[in-house]
């Protein structure tokens, strides 16, 4: 029953990270392409958590009180100013 359970927390951990980083419809045709989109978003996904990591550390909490939506919005934000200078 715990195993189910963890395997339950794992597939909504999986939805929300699609969903929140706009994998859920890949635009590729191949396998290979499939592979590679996979490889890129978990390249994005673990290097936006040692962000989170890292700032955590910093300002001296858990990471489990910080949001990956919200250090993904403030990323992209930040990525948008600098685009522009």
């Amino acid at each position: 029953m715990k195993l189910y359970a963890r395997r339950w927390e794992v597939e909504v951990d999986f939805r929300y990270i699609k969903e929140t980083m706009g994998m859920d419809m890949l635009l590729v045709r191949s396998a290979s392409m499939v592979r590679k989109a996979v490889w890129t978003y978990m390249l994005a996904y673990n290097s936006i958590r040692r962000i989170m990591l890292d700032a955590c550390e910093y300002q001296g909490l858990r990471i489990e009180e910080t949001s990956f939506s919200g250090t993904l919005d403030v990323l992209v934000i930040f990525a948008d100013i600098l685009g522009n200078h």
